[in-house]
């Protein structure tokens, strides 16, 4: 049987550890490979291995938000629909809301107006600028997400748990696009819940696109004279810049113009 016994402190104070450190001492200086300046570097391979800390700090830096944009961009692939997927051919969107292709994803945008003109399109082109930017992506149609406020206490546990998500990722994504505001059946219950959802998201300036296939006074006539006027209110709320800029384009027949 062979028993152990721990070193003494001296025995640990006679250790000559000068082996080991010799491994961990740098093989040289030179020139930072990021900002020039002098550091120690070690040689791996052949390669001279080192940077300075805040080059250090920059690169880590940068890493995070590509995986952050690399994360925001498979959350827009996953919710956006095969048909929106492709690339956009700007000459097949209608000329009133083309120059909204040049926005950087930045700021809430609207679009209203007959459908055939590329509305969705390009909001999703747009919500995919936001994902590059690094802003999480979510998006759900109006009629959606007032389906999934009806069904939120449903006794069926899978549409209760659906319904719950998309109302959760909808309140609590960085970036979201709501679809054909207006379109189906209105319900006092979801369209108060479009309201808090929009109002929601106004008072914490959460980037905000939407789409309505008509105008403010059809969608008044559309969600009932007590909710039209509050949720068109936030409506425009959501698409209006710090400067007081209306981002809302209008699509009009091509040759006429089409932004508020």
């Amino acid at each position: 049987m062979t028993t152990t016994t721990n070193p003494t402190q001296t025995q640990i104070m006679d250790f000559d550890f000068s082996r080991f450190t010799k491994l961990i001492q740098p093989d040289g200086r030179g020139p930072c490979p990021g900002c020039g300046s002098e550091i120690d570097f070690f040689l791996s391979g052949g390669r001279r291995i080192g940077e300075c800390t805040p080059c250090r700090t920059e690169e880590t830096a940068r890493l995070k938000i590509e995986k952050r944009r690399e994360v925001c961009l498979a959350a827009w692939h996953d919710v956006t629909p095969m048909t929106f997927l492709r690339e956009i051919e700007p000459m097949r969107i209608s000329a009133s809301i083309r120059p909204a292709l040049n926005l950087d994803g930045t700021s809430g945008v609207g679009f209203s107006g007959s459908s055939g003109g590329g509305k969705t399109r390009v909001a999703y082109a747009l919500l995919r600028k936001a994902a590059e930017q690094g802003l999480k992506p979510y998006s759900v149609s109006a009629s959606e997400y007032r389906l999934a406020a009806a069904n939120r206490h449903h006794s069926d546990n899978a549409i209760r748990n659906e319904s719950t998500s998309i109302l959760r990722n909808s309140r609590n994504c960085q970036a979201l696009l709501i679809d054909d505001i207006g379109k189906g059946a209105s319900t006092a219950v979801g369209d108060e819940a479009l309201y808090d959802l929009l109002n929601e998201r106004r008072d914490n300036e959460m980037l905000t696109f939407w789409t309505t296939n008509g105008s403010g006074e059809w969608l008044k006539r559309r969600l009932g004279p007590d909710m039209g006027p509050a949720i068109l209110r936030r409506m425009v709320d959501l698409v209006t810049t710090s400067e007081g800029k209306r981002q809302v384009f209008v699509c009009e027949p091509d040759g006429k113009e089409g932004h508020e």
